[in-house]
């Protein structure tokens, strides 16, 4: 390291050279020690999906579906959404068409 005197202030001037070898070294580090396979990876990312969806537990939702045909009629349904999770088995999830009365 050499100190230079600018004025009244004085700075410190590294070897740039050895500063971007370490910053480059810094940066690939992490990179080769987290190496892994594409099926590692892919494993990976669907547990991490997974744990992210457990501990909801449940939902309901009302929603209003208008359906309309090319001749402008249209066909209102209201319907009813619940949905539970289910340790070990899944999510579950219920559709109730509450109007009109005759859709199964």
């Amino acid at each position: 390291m050499r100190k230079t005197k600018i004025g009244k202030l004085s700075a410190v001037n590294i070897a740039l050279p050895g500063l971007r070898a370490a910053c480059l070294l810094l940066t690939l580090l992490p990179m080769v020690a987290q190496a892994e396979t594409p099926q590692e990876k892919g494993l990976a990312i669907a547990l991490e999906a997974d744990r992210r969806d457990s501990g909801w537990q449940n939902q309901t939702a009302s929603l209003k579906m208008v359906l309309r045909n090319r001749h402008g009629q249209e066909s209102v349904r209201q319907i009813r959404n619940k949905a539970l999770e289910v340790d070990g088995d899944g999510d579950k999830s219920l559709n109730i068409f509450d109007s009109p009365r005759d859709i199964k």
